[in-house]
């Protein structure tokens, strides 16, 4: 793209030089004038283009969030849309109370009153479903019996059920008040207010006590998965915004001192170990590179180094430790896309080319394909796409079809900085194409600081970090949450002596050791 430069020309020699055009009567010296007109032109569109993708990202944040480029559906594909009433089968429902209805005045056996000859054989039992509902805390108001000897004076009071003396919140009122708060995105003044307005008023002091209650006892736990997850082969890792009140009002007392660092982090690492997946949660003034840094000081030296999934942020790496890094794809598609409105055909072949790799990884996992066989799979299938994304790159820049410094040029740059990374899983077993599972985790953070707005201090923030962390990490594992929540504060002092056997793939067998 040429500079743009300022023509300095007077009205009048303006006047002539379109009289000139008109009469067809140009002389040499007005040619090169022309010249530095069109030049400009050119230079100002180009401007104006790179100004309206400007604007186009900033719509982006407050319009659609999708990225997908519409395709036809195909017949079959429309029929199975038009099928979906949003209902689910029963089967799905795993923890429902099963109530079994037996025939008011038949059984198995008897003569059929329709026909009068036949006999009756058992069928399977239909399925209806019946959803109740139910306030979140239940208050119970024990009113023990007192009785007085009318000689001596002696009271006696009828005995309570033992678990009303230790606590006066029980163990699902806790896991409740957990789950409403960290997973949901309820703030405790909501829970609060709720719960006034159903006759059975709690304050927000104690539903956050409760929280705080759990997480104490989560702790060890919390500290255990930390240790388990540096041991992972595959480890993603990014952050987020938050705020911190105790940490903002630092912030404000040491304006003067550049050095002080203010930014106030959510960092969130998902690691998988083996078969396990774990989630973890930190917030305060580190980046996720160096939390992921601390998770790693763990590790064991005789293990490989891990594959790093994230962004091409330097924040994200974990400073001396090292890993193999795997950029995000979809990051590097986004940088395209972005763009697809202001050069349709000639980005449409580069986003069919992400498409095939996406959808390749997608038919692996489908397939169910171990590490060997999706990394032989991705070879056959998606390193020809990504050979023609490199040569595409190369050629815009060698044949001098875009401007280094313009945004297709900025993304044409990132793509080829990065290549080794975002092509890793040509060459690494397990290494992902993307870090979209890590987006996801981090939705859960952004979801309490949209409800919540703040902490407190960064004890609270340690609550909230603690919590987050187990109840995702129970989802990811398939396990329920809430009875994993309840069933660590029955067993509390088994919890505090061995964390190790209390994480939520395995605490089902230790309780059934401590009950035998």
């Amino acid at each position: 793209m040429h500079k743009l430069k300022a023509i300095k020309i007077s009205k009048t020699q303006v006047h002539d030089l379109r009289t000139k055009l008109k009469n067809r009567q140009l002389e040499d010296i007005d040619y090169t004038l022309l010249d530095d007109f069109v030049q400009s032109y050119l230079s100002f569109q180009q401007a104006l283009a790179e100004k309206n993708i400007t604007i186009a990202k900033l719509r982006s944040i407050f319009g659609s969030k999708t990225e997908r480029i519409s395709q036809p559906l195909s017949d079959r594909e429309k029929q199975q849309k038009q099928k979906k009433n949003g209902h689910r089968k029963s089967s799905d429902y795993l923890n429902a109370k099963v109530i079994e209805v037996t025939h008011a005045s038949l059984k198995r056996g008897d003569t059929c009153p329709k026909c009068l000859k036949g006999r009756l054989y058992q069928l399977r039992s239909g399925n209806v479903i019946h959803i109740t509902g139910q306030v979140p805390f239940q208050v119970e108001v024990y009113k023990p019996e007192r009785l007085r000897c009318a000689l001596c004076g002696h009271v006696f009071t009828a005995k309570l059920p033992r678990e009303v003396y230790e606590d006066r919140c029980s163990c699902t009122a806790k896991a409740t008040a957990v789950m409403l708060k960290y997973r949901m995105g309820m703030p405790f003044y909501r829970q609060a207010s709720m719960q006034k307005l159903l006759g059975m008023p709690i304050t927000a002091s104690e539903i956050c006590k409760m929280t705080k209650d759990v997480a104490n006892i989560l702790e060890p736990v919390f500290f255990g998965l930390i240790k388990k997850s540096a041991q992972g082969h595959t480890i993603h890792n990014d952050d987020t915004t938050a705020r911190v009140l105790e940490l903002i009002k630092e912030n404000k007392d040491s304006k003067e001192n550049k050095k002080f660092r203010k930014g106030i982090f959510t960092s969130a690492i998902l690691s998988k170990v083996d078969d396990k997946v774990i989630s973890l949660y930190f917030t305060g003034r580190r980046h996720a590179g160096e939390n992921l840094s601390a998770v790693l000081d763990h590790r064991d030296g005789s293990r490989a180094p891990p594959v790093q999934s994230c962004d091409a942020l330097s924040c994200n790496q974990p400073g001396e430790h090292k890993t193999q890094i795997s950029y995000c794809l979809a990051h590097c598609r986004r940088k395209f896309y972005a763009l697809l409105d202001f050069w349709p055909e000639l980005l449409s072949t580069v986003l069919e080319w992400f498409r095939e790799v996406f959808h390749n990884d997608k038919q692996a996992c489908e397939y169910k394909f171990n590490p060997s066989d999706r990394l032989t799979w991705h070879q056959e299938t998606s390193r020809w796409s990504m050979t023609k994304l490199r040569i595409w790159c190369y050629n815009m820049f060698s044949r001098r079809k875009v401007e280094p410094n313009s945004a297709l040029g900025n993304a044409i740059n990132y793509t080829l900085k990065h290549w080794e990374g975002l092509t890793l899983f040509l060459r690494v077993k397990g290494a992902p194409i993307s870090n979209n599972e890590n987006e996801q985790q981090i939705k859960t953070a952004v979801l309490n600081r949209k409800n919540s707005y703040f902490f407190k201090t960064l004890q609270g923030a340690n609550v909230g970090d603690i919590a987050l962390s187990i109840i995702d990490t129970c989802s990811r594992n398939g396990i329920n949450p809430w009875d994993y929540l309840v069933a660590v504060q029955k067993y509390q002092k088994e919890v505090q002596r061995a964390p190790e056997n209390w994480f939520p793939w395995n605490y089902q067998q230790h309780i059934l050791k401590t009950t035998c």
